[in-house]
């Protein structure tokens, strides 16, 4: 068996990949944060969020490949 760790972004926040482990998230007052995925390929994959019972919007999430158990994602100010 394999896990993931799955992170789900909030609807407003954007993802763009810039290698199989590293990407970039857009805020929406533009600023980024750099991404970078240790020990596994990190994938952006579109998702759903659900802010109330009924409700749901279209989202970006981030997956990682856990590694023994264990994955390590750095987010950094650009």
């Amino acid at each position: 068996y394999s896990a993931e760790a799955h992170f789900h972004l909030h609807p407003a926040i954007s993802a763009e990949a810039i290698a199989a482990d590293a990407g970039f998230l857009v805020m929406p007052d533009g600023r980024r944060l750099r991404i970078v995925a240790q020990g596994g390929a990190l994938r952006i994959e579109r998702g759903s969020w659900h802010p109330e019972f009924g409700v749901s919007e279209e989202n970006i999430r981030l997956i990682l490949p856990l590694a023994a158990g264990k994955a390590r994602l750095a987010v950094e100010w650009e």
